[in-house]
């Protein structure tokens, strides 16, 4: 997994989510290859800048990475969560 760093400082306005239109797409089988199967997921996440502009952003996995995706996400989540719960606990 490669991990690009970005460091937009002023240049990028933050970014608020708003929806997301998924799809799973299948191929089943070929000819050439009988019991191949093929899942993707695409996702289009729809972002609204601090000026209330719509933006899209189009992802397309397979299920492997989409899991991988997943778990990143909730762990990061889970992380915000415990420092949340750690700054309340030191108020009380």
């Amino acid at each position: 997994m490669t991990t690009i760093p970005v460091n937009c400082g002023q240049l990028c306005p933050p970014l608020q989510y708003s929806s997301v239109e998924w799809r799973l797409q299948t191929q089943v089988s070929s000819r050439s290859a009988r019991d191949e199967l093929k899942a993707e997921v695409i996702m289009k996440f729809k972002l609204i800048d601090s000026l209330a502009n719509d933006k899209y952003v189009v992802m397309k996995t397979d299920i492997t990475n989409l899991i991988r995706f997943h778990d990143v996400l909730e762990d990061a989540l889970m992380s915000s969560r415990s420092q949340q719960l750690l700054q309340i606990s030191r108020l009380t």
